[in-house]
């Protein structure tokens, strides 16, 4: 899991504008957006995961 969440870290920059990661990284909108993004981010992972191991 910890692999996954530098990753999505990294992907996450894309999405939320600078401006909130850099000077509010403890505002709750900021959290709330962060956390809502890993949780799609995780189900659409592990989607694919599943869906490899499947076709194998």
């Amino acid at each position: 899991m910890r692999c996954s969440y530098f990753f999505l870290k990294r992907r996450l920059k894309k999405y939320i504008p600078t401006a909130i990661t850099t000077k509010n990284k403890k505002h709750k909108l900021y959290l709330a957006l962060q956390t809502r993004f890993y949780m799609l981010q995780i189900k659409k992972v592990q989607q694919i995961l599943s869906k490899r191991i499947r076709s194998i």
